[in-house]
């Protein structure tokens, strides 16, 4: 069928209706299965709401601006960034149902948004319904395309000049210089034979790379290429890298098409079992694990695996993947699939994608030892069914009748588009080889406008564009007339806060030769410090590389960097004729927290907590997690299906973790840099706590605060009724906060699930808000404990304000923080309520924080809550309130006074002093950042008067410490600084 150039009108309106129409989608064939088996456990892919591009990465993060090389360490620092901020929810959630036995495993993806996950059915089912849940896919086997003829040939008898190569120019390219040399192909198949004489010498692993980045086996785990007996074709993926690469010289043996390329390949396709293909995606985007470097990544990935449209249709499941790893620099083309008996539209997913004229590059293939080059009648034809017109195949390439390289050092034939594919890949090879910078479309562009026409004059859904023919595409690529510099390797360790590191670079050119060649680097972070910041690497010629091994880039990482922070430098490169570049490089700072959930149980309160301002999390509350929530006693039930912090400035800014308009969570908080969670037991204070931190950065209009949250809870009576949370919170901003306010809402229901008993009330004498059954027999409570008190109070009723269609707005949670507190007494018949308490207004000045703390209580009275409110406001008091906030003349509480260390910081050695006006047993123990007993300095009974203790330092790491002084009735705690 003859076609003329296509322009696709329709394809975006289409695409938007597809991605709206999976919303919530489960795939069908999943679908079936669970309902069928709901407690079997299937591995699937769930596809994030944000997961579609949109904008293209190279377009959004303006790619262009740079070499592929030197964009590659911002390109994957924003794909996990972006998968990180979408996915911790629900990464939470699945670790919480884990621990519950409902999920095996599960992993978050970062070439996609996608969370890769083994669970039951159940729960995959009830994942679908979640808003920020796009998608679930079952995990199949990546279908092999299958090669429609196989046979074993003599290895004693090599082909002189196989026809394929020629009627592509491969061997025009060998005669002007073009081999493959410095470039490497990938492939994702079914393992390959890594000994065969015409692969081994190429493999990437055998030429000074690491084998972890040069081969991917998920499977087996094995350091060395190899295929898999189990596997339905065993020669497959040896035969297709024999297409691209393989060449024996013992035996003059070429049938490789870069024969001087290196190879990495992903055994993933096929191999009985169900594998992450994604998860190969992500290896093949970053082999090495340092987005800073480059050579690890391949110029291009030859994919002979596809989804038949029974099965995947045209959904979009591997876009986003092919989008980005095309966008990190590597090529992706696809073999189109052996259907073309079927007639028309029979491309296989996803080289059925119609998005553009270039993705995904689909290969057809003819016979090159017919003449006139026919398409053989079995390769897959277009025109795209994701459409009905787009153009597919994009181009066709020798696959009939095919010899290459097969296990156990022998050759063998085969036919299929899977042995098209490779020699496209091939081709890709040579031409970044003529100009290693090339981007991905230029390319693919210069392959389908040089083709020579075969079947039908001119475009056609059997060929496409036409035959692949190499050496014209390099006359209409861009030549390389310019130097390009890069960084090839990276010499570094593992950096933490405090570290000063050495940094060794090679620099290489890509480009033409440049002389004079100098780089500075250099960084704006005042807090990570470049030293010997420059280096003349002299003259780099055209793939030629330098080092500064002889004097290392020093930069020095503060102590104050909160771990996981990372921390960006810019590398100058200067040289003869003006070259000038700047190379982005970036380094993270230790590791980044997680979000997290921890249980409070050590008395007769089980509290269920979170370090992102929720908490609860019991089955069936508002985020079951199937954590216990708040039981009271510790043999009682859970009653809390809600609770979360709120912090607000004004009825535009509300940042909160309670639910929404939508009745769901409003998640503004995010975990702080190094605001991991530090459970202690026993706490430097109390017998149980917790400290962790978090800012309001993903709410809508963010505050600017950063909330440090401390909880304390204890094992023993009168105080092990109560926890108490404790939140210090920061202006981040350079603005004035005024009039701040924060607030905790909370919703308990009697019976659970329904509220039919609920009951609320307000104590003023206490600072006290409080839900409680008909019976009045069951109390829950929330008390202010800071100075300034409960200023506003308010039973809400749910049926007014939380089921009147608008859901909570941020309008209802400001007037209920700042509205005083209201009597409650008309809300005591009516049933199903809720309730929320604030303090405040706070002024807060830039840099400056405030602190505000409240104690959640459980009792079987109000006359027992009321006082544990007032014993929670003493112990706060007397207790909680760091030492360290009182100046050193103020007599503190319990007969005793703890002085600062001095001198401070210090080296190796302090003095801790402190007073006592009666005689008692006093210990004094210094604890690391962690909570985690670092020494006891004393433990001995002391009579009346002033003492001394001292801390010898020698051998314990620079950084912040904590001693605390505890008598028989109670403790003290400050804080002390070793610096060397």
């Amino acid at each position: 069928m003859k076609i003329q150039p296509l322009v696709i009108i329709l394809t975006s309106i289409f695409l938007a209706l597809t991605l709206s129409l999976n919303a919530g989608y489960l795939h069908r064939d999943l679908s079936d299965k669970i309902a069928a088996n709901p407690d079997q456990f299937y591995s699937a892919y769930v596809v994030m709401n944000d997961n579609s591009n949109g904008m293209r990465l190279s377009s959004a993060l303006g790619l262009d601006l740079y070499t592929r090389q030197a964009g590659h360490a911002l390109a994957v620092k924003h794909l996990k960034d972006k998968a990180n901020a979408s996915q911790h929810e629900l990464l939470r959630y699945l670790e919480a149902q884990s621990a519950v036995g409902n999920v095996r495993s599960f992993k978050g993806r970062w070439i996609a948004n996608v969370i890769s996950v083994a669970a039951t059915g159940s729960l995959l089912d009830r994942i679908s319904k979640r808003d920020d849940v796009k998608a679930i896919y079952e995990i199949v086997s990546a279908p092999l395309i299958e090669p429609v003829e196989s046979v074993v040939a003599d290895v004693s008898s090599p082909e002189v000049l196989p026809s394929a190569l020629t009627v592509i120019g491969a061997d025009s390219m060998w005669t002007l210089g073009y081999t493959g040399a410095g470039r490497l192909v990938c492939s994702f198949d079914t393992g390959i034979y890594g000994a065969h004489p015409a692969l081994r010498d190429s493999w990437h692993g055998n030429n000074g790379y690491s084998w972890q980045e040069s081969w991917f086996d998920p499977v087996d785990g094995d350091s060395f290429p190899h295929t898999y007996p189990a596997s339905s074709n065993i020669e497959h993926g040896t035969h297709t890298m024999g297409i691209m690469v393989a060449h024996d010289d013992s035996q003059g043996d070429t049938v490789g098409v870069a024969p001087n390329a290196q190879w990495i390949s992903a055994a993933v396709i096929d191999l009985g079992v169900a594998v992450d293909i994604l998860e190969a995606f992500e290896w093949a985007a970053d082999p090495d694990g340092n987005p800073n470097t480059v050579t690890d990544v391949p110029d291009v990935v030859s994919n002979s695996w596809g989804f038949h449209q029974s099965d995947l249709g045209c959904d979009d499941l591997f876009w986003t993947a092919i989008d980005n790893l095309e966008d990190l620099g590597a090529v992706c083309v696809f073999a189109c699939g052996n259907e073309g008996m079927s007639g028309s539209q029979t491309i296989r997913n996803p080289a059925n994608r119609a998005s553009s004229s270039y993705n995904s590059f689909a290969v057809g293939m003819i016979n090159s030892d017919e003449s006139g080059f026919p398409v053989d009648p079995r390769s897959s034809q277009g025109p795209s069914d994701c459409d009905g017109v787009s153009l597919k195949p994009q181009v066709v390439a020798p696959g009939v009748n095919i010899r290459s390289t097969y296990p156990n050092n022998s050759y063998g034939i085969m036919t299929g588009t899977s042995m098209a594919c490779p020699y496209v890949a091939g081709a890709v090879a040579l031409l970044r080889e003529y100009n290693p910078n090339a981007p991905v479309d230029s390319i693919k562009k210069a392959l389908m406008q040089s083709a020579i026409d075969v079947e039908d004059p001119g475009l056609d859904y059997k060929s496409g564009y036409g035959l692949i023919y190499i050496p014209a595409a390099l006359d209409l690529l861009a030549p390389n007339n310019a130097p390009n510099i890069y960084i090839s390797a990276i010499t570094q360790n593992q950096i933490w806060p405090g570290d000063t590191l050495e940094i060794i670079l090679s620099l290489a050119n890509s480009g033409l030769g440049l002389s004079d060649v100098e780089a500075t680097l250099r960084s704006d972070s005042p807090d990570a410090v470049v030293t010997d910041s420059s280096y003349i690497f002299g003259n780099i010629p055209m793939n030629g590389e330098a080092d500064n091994n002889g004097s290392p880039f020093v930069i020095t990482f503060d102590v104050s960097i909160v771990s996981g922070e990372d921390r960006s430098f810019v590398l100058h490169v200067t040289g003869s004729g003006d070259y000038s570049k700047g190379i982005p490089l970036i380094f993270t700072v230790g590791q980044r927290p997680d979000r997290q959930t921890f249980v409070h149980n050590v008395g007769n309160v089980v509290f269920s907590m979170s370090n992102y301002g929720q908490d609860g999390f019991a089955a069936a509350s508002i985020t079951d997690l199937g954590l216990p929530g708040f039981v009271w006693p510790k043999t009682g039930n859970n009653y809390l299906f809600e609770m979360g912090l709120l912090v607000a400035s004004d009825a535009g800014h509300v940042s909160d973790a309670v639910r929404n308009t939508f009745y769901l969570p409003d998640n503004d908080f995010e975990v702080s840099p190094g605001g991991s969670l530090i459970l202690m037991e026993p706490g430097i204070k109390t017998d149980q706590e917790s400290r962790c931190s978090f800012d309001d950065s993903r709410a809508e209009h963010p505050i600017g605060v950063e909330i440090l949250q401390e909880t304390y809870a204890f094992a023993d009576p009168p105080d092990d009724d109560y926890v108490i949370v404790d939140y210090h919170i920061s202006n981040t901003t350079s603005q004035f906060i005024d009039n701040l306010v924060v607030g905790i809402f909370s919703d308990w229901d009697w019976p659970w699930e329904s509220g039919n008993n609920d009951r609320v009330g307000f104590c003023d004498t206490a600072d006290l808000g409080y839900m409680y059954n008909s019976t009045g027999s069951d109390y829950r409570g929330i008390a202010v404990l800071n100075s300034e008190g409960a200023t506003a109070f308010r039973a809400i009723k749910r049926k007014t304000y939380l089921d009147d269609g608008d859901g909570f707005s941020t309008a209802d949670k400001w007037e209920f923080m700042t509205g005083g507190i209201v009597d409650s007494s008309s809300y005591l018949s009516d049933p199903d309520h809720s309730n929320l308490i604030a303090t405040g207004p706070f002024s807060v000045s830039p840099d400056d924080t405030i602190e505000v703390a409240f104690a959640v209580i459980g009792a079987s009275s109000l006359d027992d809550l009321i006082s544990s409110a007032q014993r929670a406001k003493n112990v706060y008091d007397n207790t909680i309130t760091s030492a360290e906030e009182h100046s050193d003349n103020d007599r503190l509480p319990y007969a005793f006074e703890l002085h600062q260390n001095y001198p401070n910081p210090f080296n190796p050695t302090t003095t801790i002093e402190f007073h006592l006006d009666r005689n008692q047993r006093v210990s004094v123990t210094v604890y690391n950042l962690l909570g985690q007993k670092v020494v006891t300095l004393l433990d001995k009974s002391l009579n009346t008067g002033t003492h001394e203790v001292i801390w010898d330092a020698t051998g314990h790491a620079s950084g912040v410490y904590f001693y605390r002084l505890k008598t028989e009735s109670v403790s003290k705690v400050k804080k002390m600084v070793l610096l060397k």
